[in-house]
C-alpha cells in the first residue's frame, strides 16, 4: 500500500494501492494546501498503515458543535441556579413562566426517582 506522509508532521495525507505516487501528492497538496517539499509516498504494510492511522488527528469540533456538546450541562448550571436562588428568596416560584416551573418539576420528579433506585 502507498501512503502519502506529511514529513514536518508525519501524520498521513492520503493513501491508495493502486494509485501513482504523484496523485497521492497532488491531491494532498489540493486537500491540506501542504507544500509538495513537505510530501512524500512510502510503501508500507497493514501494519505500518493502521499505526498511522492511529496518530491521526481527531477531529476538532466546530464552533457550533462546541456549543451544542456543552448544553446538557449549562441546563443543570441553570437548573441548579434557579434552585438557589429560590432558596435564598432571591426569587419565588411565581417569578418563573408556568413553562418553566413544569420542566422544572419534571426533572425534580425524575431526578428524585433515580435516586431512589
Amino acid at each position: 500500500m502507498r501512503v502519502c506522509i506529511q514529513k514536518s508532521t508525519g501524520i498521513l495525507r492520503g493513501s491508495c494501492s493502486s494509485s501513482l505516487p504523484e496523485t497521492l501528492i497532488t491531491q494532498a497538496i489540493q486537500d491540506y494546501g501542504i507544500p509538495e517539499i513537505d510530501l512524500e509516498v512510502r510503501e508500507v504494510t497493514v501494519a505500518q498503515y493502521k499505526a498511522l492511522l492511529d496518530v491521526l488527528p481527531k477531529p476538532q469540533l466546530m464552533p457550533l458543535e462546541q456549543l451544542s456538546a456543552t448544553d446538557k450541562g449549562m441546563a443543570r448550571v441553570a437548573e441548579d441556579l434557579i434552585d438557589l436562588l429560590l432558596l435564598k428568596g432571591t426569587i419565588t416560584e411565581t417569578d418563573l413562566p408556568e413553562v418553566v416551573r413544569q420542566k422544572l418539576a419534571e426533572r425534580k420528579q425524575l431526578r428524585s426517582w433515580l435516586a431512589s433506585r
